[in-house]
């Protein structure tokens, strides 16, 4: 996952009542603290101050950001930033493409393209309440799992151009692969604007998911699910040297290995 940090993001180390005292008198929205008090950390958090609770034995519940010492890299401090601040995250970028976690602004955008695809059998369309269902997800879906749906942006315009991500596999179809495994299974999901298709923005946008499911998730394979009459779709599991699993009448299931 690429986070792009706070400006200036610095950590605070808050070890004793004097150090804590200091911080409150000051307003620095570019800073994470830590602290290895449970009663600090408790009060930095009331304080409404972004901080992690550096563990030294058994785990602790009630405090959102936790970590061993080991663990307080540049990448996570910049996570706990982004999360509590509600910033979304890059999760992927490209010259001409970006991924990031999806915000409210825009679902009006989203909306329009899942309408533009109402007659497409491989986009499954949102119910009645999509505008809520939408919000729910983004305030909700990314704290808990590191793969979802997200937002695809055109860097040169700015504009969304489509919505694509990586989903849990939850129908019989994956029966057709091979041996049991206790690893994640997720799927390839992706929706462009039909006016920036035929520019390889679709398999730009799927080298970028298959490289953070590898590198982020440390997954193996993805599964690719779509329609036989969709032949851009086809086109990019080949590219990818995807193996035929199954095929149906309506659905072809794709495994697309990572190693």
């Amino acid at each position: 996952m690429l986070i792009l940090p706070a400006k200036k993001l610095v950590r605070f180390d808050v070890s004793d009542e004097e150090a804590f005292s200091r911080i409150m008198t000051e307003k620095n929205c570019e800073a994470v603290y830590t602290t290895r008090d449970l009663s600090l950390a408790r009060r930095l958090l009331a304080a409404g101050r972004p901080c992690i609770y550096i563990e030294e034995g058994a785990p602790v519940w009630g405090i959102p950001y936790t970590a061993a010492q080991e663990g307080l890299d540049v990448s996570y401090l910049s996570r706990v930033w982004h999360r509590h601040y509600h910033r979304p995250l890059i999760i992927a970028q490209t010259r001409r493409l970006m991924i990031r976690e999806s915000v409210p602004e825009d679902i009006p955008q989203l909306l329009r393209l899942y309408a533009r695809e109402q007659e497409n059998p491989d986009i499954a369309m949102q119910g009645e309440d999509a505008e809520e269902q939408m919000l729910y997800y983004m305030r909700h879906r990314y704290e808990l799992l590191d793969y979802g749906l997200w937002t695809l942006v055109e860097r040169s315009s700015g504009n969304v151009i489509g919505r694509v991500g990586l989903e849990e596999m939850t129908t019989q179809e994956l029966m057709a692969d091979a041996p049991e495994t206790s690893e994640l299974r997720l799927e390839l999901a992706y929706m462009l604007h039909e006016g920036v298709r035929g520019r390889g923005y679709g398999r730009e946008a799927v080298d970028m998911l298959l490289a953070y499911a590898a590198e982020a998730l440390e997954l193996t394979r993805v599964y690719l699910r779509t329609s036989p009459a969709n032949d851009p779709s086809n086109a990019i599991a080949r590219s990818c040297h995807a193996t035929h699993l199954s095929a149906g009448a309506d659905r072809i299931l794709y495994g697309i290995d990572l190693q």
